[in-house]
């Protein structure tokens, strides 16, 4: 049998790396791409007044009708167009503007609640500074679905993520099936959320799906979950693999018929404006423990060089280093590579 490649050998040491630190900020997570949990029986106090005011929940059918006659078609990202249809989507929303929250409780105690047990379940560092933006009111009506999708970039720099709370409802079917590198995860509240608030989170490059509802209805707040601070310190991988890594360094250097650099495909997709504002800061924790891993302090003498580009995570030959300074101070989208 063939010895593993360089590359091959640096894939397997990343990737040990990436979910090794990943596994010990998730520790009590069953999994580090979607998470959900009931919530509270605290009322948001949502007022709408263009449907007659204060909406009860659980939600009533008259007023669920109510609210759906001031609601529009929730739109989708096709490409760079906005587009509605309701074969792929059909879901009634309320922008920010059109109603209220008027419970200060919700605000002061239960989002930021949700948003702690979010960062624990998605693997994120209790230290890791996260905000939760409000986006939408959404109201899923008998029939209502969103088809398999992935979340077009929204919002300002530090967007990572969807905060799913569903307001109390009765209603059967609807569940939020959530995949992520070969795993699917579904997540269904109905029968808790006929009387209380449940929360679903999951970082926002998932490929996501609703399924259909099939009786009551579905009201929920969507909040984009944003990297409002500093991120954790940066993780460390033990020192036996940070010896390979090294090792690894030295034998690229000195083999003159090494290829020139290197491929490393992250697990994960970024938007380019959160990229170039945060830099490595703004991977989620195996890519950012990956790409952190081959630059550490034990890699001081080592001539790897880290940077994330379009379509991949290169690592730069010496001889390359002068020729892309520009590039290793900007972090772009990895989607594939084709090494």
């Amino acid at each position: 049998m063939a010895a593993p490649s360089l590359g091959e050998r640096l894939c397997a040491l990343l990737d040990t790396a990436g979910h090794a630190d990943a596994d010990a900020a998730a520790a009590d997570a069953p999994t580090t791409f979607v998470c959900s949990s009931p919530l509270t029986r605290t009322n948001p106090g949502l007022e709408v007044s263009a449907a007659g005011g204060r909406i009860a929940l659980p939600l009533q059918e008259d007023q669920a009708a109510a609210l759906k006659a001031v609601c529009s078609l929730a739109p989708f990202g096709q490409g760079e167009a906005t587009v509605t249809d309701t074969a792929v989507r059909h879901t009634w929303q309320l922008d920010p503007s059109a109603f209220q929250l008027t419970n200060p409780r919700w605000e002061d105690e239960v989002v930021p609640e949700a948003v702690r047990r979010s960062k624990a379940g998605l693997g994120i560092h209790h230290d890791t500074e996260v905000d939760a933006q409000l986006y939408k009111l959404l109201l899923y009506e008998p029939g209502s679905h969103f088809k398999p999708h992935r979340d077009s970039p929204k919002g300002g720099p530090g967007v990572f993520g969807t905060l799913t709370i569903l307001l109390p409802s009765a209603y059967e079917g609807g569940q939020l099936v959530v995949r992520h590198g070969g795993n699917e995860v579904a997540v269904d509240m109905a029968a808790r959320n006929a009387k209380a608030s449940c929360f679903a989170a999951f970082y926002a490059d998932c490929e996501h799906e609703i399924l259909p509802v099939t009786a009551g209805h579905r009201l929920c707040l969507i909040y984009d979950l944003v990297f409002a601070g500093a991120g954790p310190p940066p993780p460390t991988i033990p020192g036996a693999q940070a010896a390979r890594l090294a090792d690894l360094a030295r034998d690229w250097a000195a083999d003159p018929d090494a290829p020139m650099k290197l491929l490393f495909v992250l697990s994960h997709r970024y938007s380019e404006q959160a990229l170039r504002t945060r830099g490595v800061e703004a991977l989620r924790p195996t890519d950012r423990a990956a790409v952190q891993a081959s630059s550490g302090e034990e890699q001081a003498a080592a001539p790897c060089l880290p940077c994330v580009m379009p379509d991949s995570t290169r690592f730069f030959a010496p001889e390359e280093v002068a020729q892309s300074q520009e590039w290793v101070a900007a972090f772009w989208p990895a989607d594939q590579a084709n090494v």
